[in-house]
């Protein structure tokens, strides 16, 4: 008997304070704190830890340790870790990254040593974890509509205290956990419209990680169901059709976006004929090198700026030499805008703007074409921009899919010098300094950061060997999870190492608990892989 139980014992407070209880307080601290609070993860963590030393029975522990061979391949990792640090020569940074990911052994630990969750006790926690985001997204969608008298526009405001990515990672799994955790029977409608609120909200908050995870892991599960139900031809129409449907629609609505951003709007002038003048008589400037387009509209062409400047003044309070309300360049953002429109740059046109325009010119927007079409088509033509202004002026800065190519770029030059062994686990930050100065990067300061790629972040540091042992921990627990709890684990599986692919997601905090609790809670939580089942 655990110090805690014994201190209550033979009282009527021993059946709500015991080592059981504290357990599932620590879980669900984590488990509310995942998509909103740091600090309630890391008490969670500490309740958990806590708890486990009071709880004493350490023989019986180690047993169960040793009973468990998932929990000694996930303990490898981290060993890896520390190894890495022979050869590194910025011992604190490798300590604290060390440090950043303990989550990944610490809170298998605990659940190995913890008596296996129950069916409703796995309900409660899951429940707890839903009504967080539930009102996490209440919280999001109240500051959206601007009943706090804050105009945004920029959705990665949205998320509360975590990286939208993070935010959006939570959404997609919930929705898994609805629709194939074995919460209820009796109240499947009211889960399948919470499940249908999660979906509109990664949409609305423009979550696009989320939602590019949920229907790649949607597609994979009904692929996976229609294989399963060789004998049953009904569901496999069925899984088919959906199937086709889904890539179908996804090819034509992304082809759509890109039949707008290469075919030019109606311009009220010649593009070609440079020799004009302005409404009142100035010669307009044109950079003749810079082949950037805005809805097929030069933008570098046909600009008047003291012209611009005047008019603006006229127009709002903001400084034109300013930045707009998403920290950009306010004058940027109004000379594209104006692109987008087809006209010139001068007086005139500004004069001529809406009040609508003009907000949406404070607010950020650089292109009329964002103000008539909905968030998804607007992030695909925003790719398609970034995309084309890469190739074509090789600007990359702020524009993120340009920048995670550079990144892995970069990323890959220190792999080619380091490719066995790495540069070590401290001196990973400083290899990607170093190799920005070498090549004399474009991007500026504040942009040049670490892979932005969970693999060749293992790689740079660990190298081929260490890259080669996270991915056997990855895929090792595959082979040891069945029952129903199995297709729950694969839809984790995949957001994770989705995940992995864009975001160096182990090494926030938000990221590595998301992946550390989940995995340890469906692992190795359950006696045996029916416990969810109704």
């Amino acid at each position: 008997m655990g110090l805690i139980d014994r201190l209550f014992s033979n009282t009527f407070l021993s059946a709500y304070i015991n080592h059981r209880n504290i357990y599932l307080l620590g879980l669900a601290f984590i488990l509310c704190g995942l998509s909103w609070s740091n600090a309630m993860m890391s008490i969670g963590q500490i309740i958990l830890l806590c708890n486990a030393a009071l709880e004493l029975n350490f023989s019986k522990k180690w047993k169960a340790m040793k009973s468990q061979p998932i929990l000694w391949v996930l303990a490898g990792f981290i060993i890896l870790h520390f190894v890495g640090l022979l050869w590194s020569t910025n011992i604190e940074y490798g300590l604290k990254d060390i440090r950043n990911k303990l989550p990944l052994i610490i809170l298998p630990l605990i659940v190995v040593i913890s008596k296996p969750l129950s069916k409703m006790e796995w309900r409660v926690l899951a429940n707890l974890y839903l009504a967080t985001l539930l009102i996490i997204t209440l919280f999001s969608l109240n500051k959206l509509v601007g009943s706090e008298g804050i105009s945004t526009l920029e959705k990665r405001e949205l998320s509360i205290n975590i990286s939208h990515i993070r935010y959006g990672l939570n959404l997609c799994f919930a929705i898994f956990i609805i629709l194939i955790g074995k919460l209820s029977s009796r109240l499947n409608w009211a889960y399948h419209i919470l499940a249908l609120w999660f979906l509109i909200a990664i949409v609305l908050f423009e979550l696009y990680t989320g939602l590019i995870s949920l229907l790649f892991v949607s597609l994979v599960i009904l692929s996976k169901t229609l294989l399963s139900n060789k004998k049953n031809n009904t569901s496999a129409l069925i899984y088919t059709s959906i199937s086709i449907a889904l890539t179908l629609f996804s090819g034509t609505y992304i082809y759509s976006v890109y039949h707008d951003f290469t075919s030019p709007i109606e311009t009220s002038y010649n593009q070609e004929n440079l020799n004009q003048l302005t409404p009142s008589n100035n010669p307009y400037h044109h950079d003749l090198e810079d082949k950037r387009k805005i809805n097929g509209v030069y933008i570098a062409r046909f600009i008047e700026l003291k012209e611009v400047w005047a008019s603006w003044e006229k127009r709002s309070d903001m400084d034109i030499h300013g930045t707009d309300l998403k920290g950009q360049n306010l004058q940027a953002t109004l000379l594209s805008f104006l692109t987008s429109k087809g006209v010139r740059k001068d007086s005139s046109t500004v004069a001529e703007l809406s009040e609508k325009e003009i907000n949406a010119i404070e607010n950020g927007v650089a292109n009329v074409y964002y103000l008539k079409n909905n968030p998804i088509k607007i992030r695909i033509h925003k790719t398609l921009y970034e995309l084309f202004s890469y190739q074509n002026v090789a600007y990359a800065n702020g524009y993120s899919l340009v920048m995670r190519w550079i990144y892995w770029k970069t990323a890959w030059h220190i792999i080619k010098d380091n490719i066995w062994f790495g540069v070590g686990t401290g001196d990973v930050q400083d290899a990607f300094k170093e190799q920005y100065i070498e090549e004399n990067s474009q991007l500026e300061e504040q942009y040049r950061r670490r892979s932005h790629n969970q693999y060749l972040s293992i790689w740079v540091g660990l190298g081929l060997i260490g890259l080669l042992y996270f991915i056997f921990s990855l895929v090792y627990p595959l082979f040891h999870i069945s029952g129903e709890l199995k297709a729950l684990y694969l839809s984790f599986f995949l957001i994770a190492t989705l995940s992995f692919l864009t975001e160096d997601t182990l090494e926030t905090q938000a990221g590595v608990t998301f992946f550390a609790i989940f995995n340890s809670l469906l692992l190795l939580g359950f006696k045996n892989q029916d416990q969810t089942s109704s």
